[in-house]
C-alpha cells in the first residue's frame, strides 16, 4: 500500500478520495495545510476543518461542502438514534411484563 502524499492530493483534488481518507491521512493532510489538528480530535471534526480550508482556498467547491454537511447530519441522526435505543433499553431493564409506567 502506498503512503498518502498530501502534495499529490492537493495537485489533483478528488472529493471521493477525500471522503475515503483515514484519520491518519487526514491528520497528515491537515498538518500539510498548516491546520492545528490533533489525534484526539474526532475524524469528522478533522474532515470539517480540512474541508473548510479546501473550500476557502477554492481547491474544492461548494458541492463538496454540501456533501460534508449531509454526512454530518447523517452522523448526528445516527448518534441520536443509538442514544434513544440505549435509553429505551435502560428504561425496560428490570421491569416485569405486568409493570405499569
Amino acid at each position: 500500500m502506498s503512503q498518502f502524499n498530501p502534495e499529490i492530493f492537493i495537485s489533483k483534488p478528488d472529493s471521493d478520495v477525500f471522503f475515503d481518507l483515514t484519520k491518519g491521512e487526514l491528520i497528515t493532510l491537515g498538518r500539510y495545510l498548516q491546520l492545528e489538528v490533533k489525534k484526539l480530535m474526532p475524524k469528522i471534526i478533522i474532515q470539517q476543518m480540512i474541508l473548510s480550508q479546501l473550500v476557502d482556498t477554492k481547491i474544492f467547491g461548494i458541492t463538496e461542502l454540501d456533501i460534508m454537511i449531509e454526512i454530518i447530519k447523517w452522523k448526528i441522526r445516527q448518534k441520536h438514534w443509538r442514544e434513544k435505543k440505549r435509553n429505551n433499553k435502560k428504561n425496560w431493564k428490570g421491569k416485569k411484563r405486568n409493570d405499569k409506567d
